[in-house]
């Protein structure tokens, strides 16, 4: 389906039924999506640019939306640098993005209130750092979530199902009565492989 704010398109939607369960995907739509992505892309342009390296960041961008080590693997080897150093700098850059430099995709803080008005429960299952919440709190979402896991929970990375099955876990929630929502297609897929 097509999601739309003011009758633009924001973003598609694909959702399948598994036995009684709609596992859901969102896939951003609007190019110019001031998300997670813009912030990320420069604290990776800066961490390069502290090596002396020029990346464009489209180039980045790219290389990201395959995932974080991904992208700094490729540029270290390509530029003589080693991971551990552009990894660091990398979360030097990040950790000085101002926490409401992320902003959510249109409609997503409604939809969530809506949810949890009606008695929904949202965890949240991200590869991101600890930071992910702060986030949330600039956007005044923290409140609609009741836990979660981040990257210093130091579980596989999704499409693993280990960060859906210890939210679940944690959180005495049963994967029939789950429903994983994501922007990439390897959240659904680890929702799928947890049970959900």
């Amino acid at each position: 389906g097509a999601i739309e704010l003011d009758g633009r398109l924001i973003a598609i939607s694909m959702g399948e039924i598994c036995g009684d369960t709609l596992v859901c995907h969102i896939e951003k739509a609007l190019p110019q999506y001031e998300g997670v992505y813009p912030a990320m892309v420069q604290a990776f342009v800066n961490a390069c640019a502290s090596f002396g390296v020029t990346v464009a960041p489209e180039r980045a961008l790219n290389l990201m939306k395959n995932n974080l080590g991904h992208c700094i693997r490729t540029l270290a080897e390509e530029n003589g640098l080693t991971f551990e150093a552009l990894h660091a700098a990398y979360y030097r850059e990040e950790n000085a993005v101002p926490d409401n430099a992320v902003i959510p995709l249109p409609g997503i803080p409604e939809t969530l209130r809506a949810l949890h008005d009606m008695g929904g429960r949202h965890y949240l299952a991200t590869h991101r750092n600890a930071r992910a919440w702060d986030f949330l709190a600039a956007n005044g979402l923290l409140e609609l979530f009741d836990g979660g896991v981040t990257a210093e929970d130091k579980l596989p990375r999704k499409p693993q199902p280990d960060m859906v099955l210890a939210v679940l876990d944690r959180h005495n929630t049963d994967p029939a009565t789950a429903v994983m929502i994501g922007d990439r297609p390897l959240d659904t897929e680890s929702g799928r492989n947890a049970g959900i």
